[in-house]
C-alpha cells in the first residue's frame, strides 16, 4: 500500500484560490507564456493563423498577466484586425482584473467594434456602479442606447449623472441632446439657455445653442451665435467642429451674406480644412462663380494631404467633385467630348477602378477595400441589366437633365406613372439578409419614430403591407435609390474593424439586395429607370422642377404644408385642384410650426383615408406627393388609378423656405437651357 501524501500547505491553498492558482502556473509556464507572446508579438507578416495558435495556446495555459500586457495584447490584435482575438484577451483581462478601470474600457471597445450591443449595455451598467466618477461610462452608455433604440433610458441616466457631477456642462449639453433626439428642440433650447447663463465662457455650450437655432430655422440667431464662435476657431487643425461647419454656412446662404461666405471659405481653403461641408461648399462656391481651375487645384491640393488628415470618406468626395466640376465646366464650354458619364451605356467598373486607384494609397483602404468593390459590384449588376439608367444625377447635370425629360414626356402623353425614390429609411422595410436579420427590428422602430415619434406599424400590419411594398417599387415607372456618391459616402464613413454594417449602410444594402433578387425572379418584368434617390434636390439645384412643372395649370398635391398652395401658384402658377392634408413627419414639427396641427396620426388612420378617398380627376392629372415613407404607396395608388405621381420629398420643404436636409442650394451658373443642345428633343 502506498503511502498518503500530502501536498504541501501552498498547493492546496493555490488550488482553492483560482488568482493564486493562475501566479502558479504562470511560474510553472513562464518559458511557454514568453514564447507564445513573441509568436503573437512577432509573427511573420502578421500571419492570422499563427497569431490565432499562438493565443489559443496562451490562453489555455491559464496563466496570470500584468494588467498592461492585456492591454497591449489586446490592441495589437485590434491593429492588425483581429477582433475575435482581441475580444479573448479583453475578456481574460476582465475576469483577473474586475477592479482595474482599463479593463472595461477595452471591453466597451471591443463591444462596439463587434457589436455586441448585449454584452456592451451590461458591462457599461457594471462600469458606471463600479467607477462613478468616471464619466466617459455615462456618455458611452447614452450612446449605445440612442443606438439600440431604448431613447427611454437616457433621461434618467442623465439625470443620475447630474447629482454626481453637478457642475459639468457636457451633461447639459447631453441633456439638450436628449431633447433633440425626441425632437423637441423648444425643451433642448431651454436647457441650454440655462447652462449658458451659469456657465457664460463655454464655448461648446453657445456651438450647442447655434446648432439647435439651426434645426429649428433660426438662422438669424444661428449667424449671432456662431458669429462669437468664429473668432475662437482654430484653423491651423485640419477639421472644424461640425456643428459649427454647416450651421454657419447655411446661415449666411439664407441671410445672403455672400462676402462673409466667400471671405471664410477663402480661409478654410488656405487652411486646408477638410470637413465634408466645407469641401462641397468651396467646390460648388467656386463653381457658381465659373472659376472652374480654382476649383480644380483646390481639389488637387486636398487629394496631396497625408492620410492622417483627412479621412477617406472625404478623399473619395474629392473625386466625385472633381468629376462634377468636369461636368459642368464641359456643359458650360459647350465641350461635349469631355463630358464624363456613368450610366447604363457604360462601364460602370471603369469608375471604380478610378475610385480605388484614387484612394489606394490611404490607410484605412486596405480594410474598406473589399466592402466598398461588394456593394459597387451591386450596383454594377443593376445598372447592366436595367435598359435606362441614370445613377450619377449627383456629378452630371445632364443624366438630371434627362430623367426631367422622361418625367415631362409622360406629363405631355398623360401616361400614367410613377416616380418613386428610395432611401436608407425605406431600406429599412426591405428583408436583410441572414446575418443583418437580428438588426432590423431596431432599425425600423428608429424609422418610425423619426417619422411618427413612435412606431405604428407592427409585424401584422407588416404582413399585410410587405407583398404590396414590393409591388410599389416593382411597378414604379422611375425609380431613386441609393447612387454611386452615396454608397460611396456611407460605406466609406463605416469604422473599417467594424464586424457589421451601420444603420445607414443596412438600409441601403437591402434596397440593392431585393432589386438584384426580383430582377432574377421574372424576365419579362418592365425594368424602371433607375436614378439617385436624390434626384429631386438635384432638379432643383437646376432649376429643372420649373421645366417639370411650367407644363401644367394645375395639379393636386398630398403634403403636410397648408400654404403650399399660395407657393406653388406664385412660383409655378399652379393651382391645386385637391390638397390632401397630412400631419407633418414628426422630426420636424417644430421646425414647421405644425404640433398639434392634426388629431390622428398619418398611419393608420390618414393613410387608409387617403386610399380611400384619393381621387384621379382625369388620366395623366399630376399629383405633387411629399409624404415620406407612406408617400410610396400612394404614387402607386395614383398611377393605378390612372394619374401621374411624383414623390417630391424635401424639395416641397425647400420651396417652402424650410430646410429638412443637409443638402444646401447654391448658386448653379447651369440651367436647363444650357443642357439642351447636349440631349434629344422630345
Amino acid at each position: 500500500m502506498k503511502p498518503h501524501i500530502t501536498p504541501p500547505k501552498f498547493v492546496l491553498l493555490s488550488l482553492s484560490n483560482p488568482i493564486l492558482n493562475s501566479w502558479l502556473r504562470t511560474i510553472l509556464y513562464l518559458p511557454k507564456t514568453i514564447y507564445y507572446l513573441v509568436g503573437i508579438y512577432f509573427s511573420k507578416n502578421k500571419n492570422s493563423d499563427q497569431i490565432r495558435s499562438n493565443l489559443s495556446k496562451l490562453l489555455q495555459l491559464e496563466v496570470f498577466l500584468p494588467s498592461w500586457l492585456y492591454h497591449r495584447l489586446g490592441h495589437q490584435l485590434l491593429r492588425h484586425n483581429q477582433l475575435e482575438e482581441a475580444q479573448s484577451v479583453f475578456r481574460r483581462y476582465t475576469e483577473q482584473h474586475p477592479s482595474k478601470l482599463g479593463s472595461y474600457q477595452c471591453w466597451v471597445k471591443i463591444a462596439k467594434l463587434t457589436q455586441h450591443w448585449d454584452n456592451l449595455y451590461e458591462h457599461l451598467t457594471e462600469a458606471i456602479d463600479l467607477f462613478p466618477h468616471q464619466l466617459n461610462f455615462v456618455h458611452e452608455k447614452k450612446n449605445l442606447l440612442y443606438h439600440i433604440g431604448q431613447i427611454h433610458e437616457v433621461f434618467p441616466l442623465i439625470q443620475k449623472a447630474k447629482i454626481n457631477f453637478p457642475d459639468n456642462s457636457s451633461l447639459d449639453i447631453a441633456e439638450a441632446e436628449y431633447f433633440q433626439k425626441i425632437y423637441d428642440y423648444l425643451k433642448a433650447r431651454t436647457v441650454l439657455h440655462a447652462a449658458i447663463q451659469k456657465y457664460p465662457t463655454n464655448g461648446e455650450l453657445e456651438l450647442a445653442e447655434a446648432h439647435n437655432y439651426w434645426l429649428i430655422g433660426d438662422y438669424k440667431l444661428v449667424k449671432e451665435r456662431l458669429q462669437r464662435f468664429h473668432s475662437k476657431l482654430d484653423f491651423s487643425k485640419s477639421v472644424l467642429p461640425y456643428k459649427f461647419v454647416i450651421p454657419y454656412l447655411d446661415s449666411l446662404l439664407y441671410l445672403c451674406e455672400y462676402e462673409k461666405l466667400q471671405n471664410f471659405l477663402e480661409q478654410t481653403r488656405l487652411s486646408n480644412i477638410v470637413n465634408r461641408g466645407v469641401i462641397i461648399a468651396n467646390c460648388q462656391w467656386l463653381i457658381s462663380k465659373e472659376e472652374y481651375d480654382k476649383a480644380k487645384e483646390y481639389i488637387e491640393s486636398l487629394s496631396k494631404l497625408p492620410t492622417g488628415k483627412i479621412n477617406i470618406a472625404n478623399q473619395a468626395l474629392l473625386l466625385f467633385e472633381l468629376e462634377k466640376i468636369k461636368n459642368i465646366e464641359a456643359l458650360k464650354k459647350g465641350n461635349a467630348s469631355t463630358l464624363s458619364q456613368y450610366t447604363g451605356e457604360s462601364d460602370f467598373g471603369v469608375f471604380l477602378e478610378k475610385l480605388v486607384f484614387f484612394l489606394k494609397n490611404h490607410l484605412q483602404f486596405a480594410l474598406l477595400e473589399e466592402r466598398l468593390k461588394s456593394v459597387f459590384d451591386k450596383l454594377e449588376t443593376l445598372v447592366k441589366k436595367h435598359p435606362v439608367c441614370f445613377m450619377n444625377t449627383a456629378i452630371s447635370p445632364l443624366e438630371s437633365y434627362r430623367i426631367a425629360q422622361e418625367v415631362t414626356l409622360h406629363i405631355r402623353k398623360k401616361i400614367p406613372f410613377s416616380f418613386i425614390r428610395l432611401g436608407d429609411g425605406e431600406g429599412h422595410y426591405l428583408d436583410y439578409v441572414p446575418y443583418l436579420q437580428s438588426f432590423q427590428k431596431n432599425d425600423r422602430t428608429i424609422s418610425q419614430r423619426i417619422w411618427w415619434g413612435e412606431p405604428k406599424i407592427n409585424e401584422t400590419d407588416w404582413k399585410n403591407l410587405k407583398n404590396t411594398y414590393l409591388n410599389v417599387i416593382q411597378e414604379a415607372d422611375i425609380l431613386g435609390i441609393p447612387c454611386p456618391w452615396r454608397c460611396a459616402r456611407t460605406f466609406l464613413q463605416l469604422h473599417p474593424q467594424k464586424k457589421y454594417l451601420a444603420h445607414e449602410s443596412r438600409g441601403i444594402m437591402a434596397i440593392l439586395d431585393t432589386l438584384l433578387a426580383r430582377q432574377g425572379s421574372d424576365a419579362s418584368t418592365k425594368l424602371p429607370i433607375l436614378t439617385s434617390c436624390h434626384i429631386h434636390s438635384h432638379l432643383e439645384d437646376l432649376g429643372l422642377w420649373d421645366m417639370i412643372l411650367g407644363e401644367l395649370e394645375n395639379c393636386s398635391v398630398i403634403s403636410c404644408h397648408p400654404s403650399i398652395g399660395d407657393v406653388l401658384k406664385e412660383k409655378y402658377g399652379l393651382n391645386v385642384r385637391k390638397m390632401y392634408a397630412i400631419p407633418t413627419e414628426y422630426k420636424y414639427a417644430q421646425l414647421f410650426g405644425y404640433n398639434g396641427e392634426q388629431e390622428h396620426n398619418h398611419y393608420p388612420y390618414f393613410f387608409k383615408k387617403i386610399c380611400e378617398e384619393l381621387n384621379v380627376a382625369y388620366r395623366g392629372e399630376v399629383f405633387l406627393v411629399a409624404a415620406g415613407f407612406l408617400g410610396k404607396f400612394y404614387c402607386h395608388l395614383i398611377k393605378q388609378k390612372g394619374g401621374i405621381a411624383l414623390d417630391v420629398g424635401s424639395a416641397m420643404d425647400y420651396w417652402l423656405g424650410y430646410k429638412t436636409r443637409v443638402w444646401t442650394k447654391y448658386p448653379n451658373p447651369i440651367t436647363f437651357e444650357d443642357l439642351i443642345p447636349f440631349t434629344r428633343k422630345l
